[in-house]
Order: structure tokens, then sequence, then C-alpha cells
């Protein structure tokens, strides 16, 4: 829509000095000898006296105006999405009218202090509302999840995160709301309360369906993590990224009589990073952690390496909290038995640096890696935990993970 032009003309102050009794013409007239464009629009230059600077400049005037015509043109556009959008968006629109209602320059103090008290009433009607859609939303999530048989836990406040069975729905002021398995993305969902436990109920389904069972699991996972050795080379201590393992579980998953056709058709996705999160957590509850005269460690990640989460993998822990992993390895179990005696195998901590070595010269297993109970800090002792230790402690997780089972589990 074309916007009209303020175009700088006479006819403003002609009409201004017909209003006050005065002709076009009256400022050249012997009545009115002395009246000027300026005492048109202000009187009081009369009174004043001729030789008086005015107060009103008519430059200065017109300027206003086309600011004030342009300031109201854009509240206007801040408005027209409240028609268009639906009260969803409402508290987004009243904001930014507020905050063009701050950045207007009126004229003077009384339109002044009536914008600034207009716009705070905007912002207390938008936080009213996003109090309001969130009340809403979160009752929908409960009588849903009820409905879906889902266990409902509130998480946090700040940001709002909830748990629905075994995942975790974190609901943002604005956008999607995301499905999560610990600190793992699943899948986004409309903040609908529907669509959310419609979601959760989906991926329950098809992780049932993809789950192997952790024996499988086990020899997948250590010829996988043979396959990274062998590309990247001989290592002195022979760990890996957990997350270099995503593709070449897909692969072995997939079978070498596939590879050809699944190069030249569509190639190979990797693993989602919440399918092995998930695949290890079985793995550990489970404790099968040996197999085939070898066992499993995994090093907690250190501090520097969670700063990009991207290169390292969040596991649950039995108590529903876990935490982020960054290597892994497979070793001889006899070398580990020998191992399990040395001090700085049970105090040395992964995220100390220049931890000492155990006595075969390999890197130190990290202490309560099995257990997922690592210390972060370095001068609190580091303390061993059992896998039963584990699977043991909880607050109603489990309950909500054995969600996952399929009827052949034990």
């Amino acid at each position: 829509m074309a916007r009209a032009r303020m175009t700088v003309s006479a006819q403003p102050f002609e009409r201004i000095r017909s209003e006050h009794g005065h002709d076009a013409r009256a400022a050249h007239s012997g009545e009115n000898r002395g009246m000027s464009v300026k005492s048109a629009i202000d009187p009081s230059v009369e009174e004043r006296g001729a030789g008086e600077p005015s107060a009103l400049d008519p430059v200065e005037v017109q300027e206003s105006l086309r600011r004030d015509v342009r300031e109201s043109e854009r509240l206007l556009d801040a408005l027209r999405p409240l028609g268009s959008r639906g009260l969803d968006n409402a508290p987004v629109c009243l904001r930014e009218v507020a905050g063009r209602l701050r950045r207007l320059r009126p004229g003077d103090d009384a339109r002044a202090d009536l914008a600034e008290r207009l716009a705070h009433t905007l912002a207390g009607h938008a936080d009213a509302l996003e109090d309001a859609a969130r009340t809403h939303l979160l009752d929908g999530l409960r009588a849903a999840a009820a409905e879906a048989g889902l266990p409902y836990r509130r998480l946090s406040d700040d940001p709002l995160e909830v748990g629905l069975g075994p995942l975790e729905v974190s609901l943002p002021p604005r956008g999607e709301a995301t499905l999560r398995l610990g600190r793992e993305e699943v899948v986004t969902a409309d903040q609908d309360p529907d669509a959310i436990v419609r979601g959760v109920v989906r991926e329950i389904a098809a992780m049932k369906e993809n789950l192997i069972p952790s024996a499988e699991f086990f020899d997948l996972l250590s010829r996988a993590w043979r396959m990274a050795v062998a590309a990247r080379g001989p290592s002195p201590d022979g760990r890996v990224d957990l997350v270099d393992l995503l593709l070449p579980l897909a692969l072995l998953e997939l079978g070498p009589d596939q590879w050809r056709r699944a190069r030249a058709e569509r190639g190979v996705t990797p693993w989602p990073r919440y399918r092995l999160a998930y695949q290890l957590y079985r793995l550990r509850r489970e404790r099968h952690l040996v197999g085939r005269g070898q066992r499993l460690e995994l090093a907690a990640a250190t501090l520097a390496t969670t700063r990009d989460t991207r290169n390292v993998l969040h596991v649950l822990d039995g108590d529903g909290r876990g935490q982020y992993y960054g290597a892994v390895r497979f070793v001889p179990e006899a070398a580990t038995e020998r191992g399990a005696g040395s001090p700085s195998t049970t105090t040395a901590s992964c995220d100390t640096p220049g931890a000492p070595h155990d006595a075969a010269g390999d890197a130190p297993t990290c202490p309560g890696a099995e257990g997922g109970t690592t210390s972060r800090q370095p001068d609190r002792p580091a303390q061993q935990a059992s896998v039963a230790d584990a699977s043991d402690a909880g607050d109603g997780l489990h309950a909500a993970l054995d969600l996952f089972r399929t009827p052949e589990d034990p």
C-alpha cells in the first residue's frame, strides 16, 4: 500500500491563520502589518512584540509532523500481525509496539509521558499473555500425557522443561519444542500438547523397533571401534571419539552386501546421536560391559571438550542426570583386571591434566566412567562406582525408560 508523502507547503500555515481569524493575505494588511508566519502559528508573538524571537519554527514543526507520521505508520505495521497471525504472536507484536513507543520523540513532556505509560501497559499485557499461554500449554501437556499413559515431570522453569516418559521436552518462549533423550536432541514438534505427546509416543515406538539387544550391540560397537582405529592409524591408548563411531555403526548395521547399493542410491546416514546414547545406557544398566575377552571403557569428557557438545555424547545414568563422554576404547579383560589394583587407576581423574598412567603405560581409566559418577573437580577424590550402583539408583526414571523395553527383554 503506497504511503502518502508529506510535502512542504504554506497550506498548513494558511489554515492555521484562518483558524485564528486571519485571512491568507492578512499578514500583509495594514490591520495585521506586524504579524508574520510565526505569529500566525503562535499568536503570543503579538503579545511579546514583533522583535522578540518565536518559540516555534515552521521547519521544525513540519519535521516533527513528518516524524510523527512515520512513527505512526511503523506502529501500524507492528500491529498488523495481530490480525494476520493470531494471538500466538500477540506478545511479540505488543513488545515491538512498546519498543517503538519508547523510541518516539514527542514534542512535549505530556506526550512523552503518555507514550511511556502506553508502552508499559502493552509490555504488561505481553507478559500476561505469555504467562497464560504457558499455563495453558503445561495443563494441556499434563492432560495429554495422562491420557497416553506417559509419566509427567516438571524439570525446570527457566528454561521451561518437562519430562514425558523417557524423553525431556524443552519449551522456549517462541519456536518449536525440542524432544530430547538426556541432552541429545531427538526431534522437534509444534508447541501444541497433542503434537508433543504424539511425537513422544512415535519416537518411543521407533526406538523400540530399532533397539539392538545389548549382547549384539557390544559386538557391533567393538567392530565399529576397530574400524575407526584402523582409519585413524595406531594410537598410544587406542581411544577414539564416541561421535566418530556414528558412521561406522551405520555401515556395519547395513552390512557389506548393501554398501555398493547404498552408495549409489542414497548414501549412508550416520546413526542418530540419541540412539547411540540410549544403547550405551542400556549396555551399562544391563552390566554388559565385558564380552569375548574385552572390556568397554568410556572416558568422561573434560570441561574443555564440553564447550562444543558436538564432539561429545551425553549418556544417561541411573539417577536420570547423566554426563558427557568423549572417548571410548576396548581393552583385554585380563589387562583391565591387572590395572584395577593400581592406585593411579582408582584415583586419577580424566579431568585432571597430567594424570598418571597405569602400570601398563596406558592412559588412566576414567574413574567412575563405567558407572557414570566421575568427579569433575581435581581437588575432590574421584570415587569408583560400580555398574550395579548406577543401575540400582534412580528416582523413577527407570520406570519411564522401561517404556522402551520389548517383550523379549529380561
